[in-house]
């Protein structure tokens, strides 16, 4: 599935890697949401080489938690001026060779809300069934 700028694949779970840590209560309160709606509709985006989750983090761990198999997502590199990475809470940018440190090297996750991905254009939404990636 493609739109004007962003191309959507489908890619197994096992491909995403987790860049930082999350909230469970933020966790618990999306797999409610999403599975009572039946559907995934916002791609997570991550690092096409690694997997490195850009955004995301929170409904991969809800995928993870309602056992889907195939995730709805965009695959951009750090490099694509499509994608700049600031600090959470600043409009500094955030040296994303530090992601590729601590995530690869370290075998670490950065702290919760560490850095904010912006896009633009603004990503597109998805509508697919859960049943679709669950592989049933």
């Amino acid at each position: 599935m493609t739109n004007d700028t962003y191309h959507i694949e489908l890619k197994p779970i096992q491909f995403f890697c987790s860049s930082e840590e999350t909230d469970e209560q933020h966790v618990d309160y999306l797999s409610h949401k999403i599975a009572c709606d039946g559907t995934w509709t916002t791609p997570i985006t991550c690092e096409i080489h690694t997997g490195i989750i850009m955004d995301g983090n929170h409904r991969y761990q809800v995928a993870k938690q309602l056992k889907l198999s195939l995730l709805p997502c965009i695959l951009l590199s750090y490099q694509d001026n499509r994608v700049k990475v600031n600090y959470q809470n600043s409009d500094q940018p955030y040296d994303v060779k530090n992601i590729f440190e601590v995530i690869l090297y370290q075998n670490k996750l950065l702290p919760y809300k560490t850095t904010k991905h912006h896009f633009s254009p603004l990503l597109p939404t998805v509508n697919f069934k859960l049943s679709l990636l669950k592989g049933l």
